[in-house]
């Protein structure tokens, strides 16, 4: 009865490891994908000077390869092996998730904050261009201040990660879109 036993708890032993074995190789195999697909998306991203998610990427493709390579090497040590999986896993998610949003046609909230910036920054130096035309520098020059210092802090924003700093240099990005558009208006259409 006891060699009974022995077998069925070592088949079930052998059959655990294999399992084990499976997965860990199915958990390898979703890095490597992820890590091709983020290494296409990170090129993408540089191409359409998306700097925010361009600096996401590079930090996250290292580490990712870091863990599986971790991964792939850790033989002993179960609970380990479990707290690495666990990593693996919450990276490759994180990752994947930024994939899907490089792809996506909807841009996140910073990013078109930044976007309409630019865009007032356009509208900025086009009024310049225009009152250059004129010859009416002079009055093109709050303008001018305006277009520098909006220019100043979307490179900020462009840069910040932390979440806190990054909601109060987009406050200040706003008004000074704001104080330019104002600007404009006075400069086009004095009163």
């Amino acid at each position: 009865m006891n060699h009974i036993i022995t077998t069925v708890s070592l088949a079930l032993l052998i059959n655990g490891i294999i399992a084990d074995v499976d997965s860990k190789e199915q958990l390898l195999k979703k890095g490597e994908e992820i890590g091709k697909q983020a290494k296409d998306a990170l090129e993408m991203l540089k191409s359409q000077h998306r700097n925010r998610e361009v600096r996401h990427l590079e930090k996250d493709i290292p580490l990712l390869n870091e863990l599986m390579q971790t991964y792939r090497n850790q033989q002993t040590d179960d609970e380990k092996m479990a707290i690495l999986e666990k990593e693996l896993t919450l990276v490759i998610k994180k990752m994947s998730l930024e994939i899907e949003m490089a792809y996506s046609d909807a841009p996140d909230i910073h990013t078109k904050l930044v976007n309409r910036a630019k865009d007032m920054v356009q509208r900025g130096e086009n009024t310049l261009a225009y009152l250059k035309e004129k010859n009416r520098q002079d009055d093109g020059k709050t303008v001018q201040k305006d277009v520098n210092d909006l220019k100043a802090i979307i490179d900020q924003v462009e840069q910040e990660d932390d979440m806190i700093k990054l909601n109060d240099l987009e406050l200040q990005m706003i008004k000074l879109e704001n104080k330019l558009s104002n600007d404009i208006f006075e400069v086009i259409s004095p009163h």
